[in-house]
């Protein structure tokens, strides 16, 4: 997907409070939580201060998408705004593959999932001790290919289509205790889905956002013809 033009603060809240379900009832602690974000450094290159009007991009609306998926699942937001801070070279490079043409493609998608490994106790106040790996991966691998010879090769042959999640499913099926390096667990996150779910969000909340700016201005201008026909009626 193209991206998308620069977008204030409220259309990505709007976007990611439909994206998870924020009742309107508890948009107010939402907004909170949203703030906690910014505040701890997010989205990166962005200070924002009190009364000032900035104009965000995607991928700096993707970093809050990623730090919400986290906190869903028990990271502390520090630990979370430390992962964008450290890693978004990386994790912002992956966002684009999930939307690319192969991830996308009508026929056979091949998309993007990221894998991250959390740690079960954080027993110190550094944010990486909860995060101890990530990675991503997609759902099929296409670079190995097989021979004539039925050997091996990234160059020639046929293409040997792998599953990329059962490789993922292998590894933690190996992990032996005590859990330090290796984990048998771990959260995958479907990127693709998740960032076509987001860009759709963000598009229909931009589009509300305008249809109200266009009925404001429309009450507006019927007011103001109403005023000059009570003048002249005078």
């Amino acid at each position: 997907m193209a991206e998308l033009a620069t977008f204030r603060f409220g259309h990505m809240e709007a976007a990611l409070a439909a994206l998870f379900g924020v009742e309107s009832a508890k948009m107010t602690a939402f907004h909170g939580r949203l703030q906690f974000l910014q505040v701890r450094g997010l989205p990166l290159g962005v200070r924002a201060g009190r009364g000032q009007k900035i104009e965000y991009t995607r991928e700096q609306a993707l970093q809050f998408l990623l730090a919400l998926v986290l906190e869903q699942h028990g990271v502390d937001p520090k630990a979370c705004t430390w992962l964008v801070e450290t890693w978004w070279k990386e994790i912002g490079r992956w966002m684009r593959k999930a939307s690319d043409a192969e991830a996308l493609a009508e026929d056979n998608p091949n998309p993007v999932f990221m894998t991250i490994t959390l740690r079960l106790i954080g027993l110190g106040s550094d944010p990486a001790d909860q995060v101890s790996r990530i990675g991503y991966f997609r759902r099929f691998n296409l670079d190995m290919k097989v021979d004539a010879h039925g050997r091996l090769s990234r160059r020639e042959g046929r293409v040997l289509t792998r599953e990329e999640v059962s490789i993922v499913l292998d590894r933690l099926e190996d992990a032996k205790a005590p859990y330090i390096k290796e984990v048998p667990w771990v959260l995958v996150v479907a990127l693709t889905n998740l960032v076509k779910a987001f860009d759709s969000a963000l598009t229909e909340a931009m589009n509300q956002k305008s249809d109200v700016r266009k009925a404001q201005r429309g009450d507006q201008g019927a007011s103001g013809t109403a005023r000059q026909r009570l003048r002249k009626s005078k």
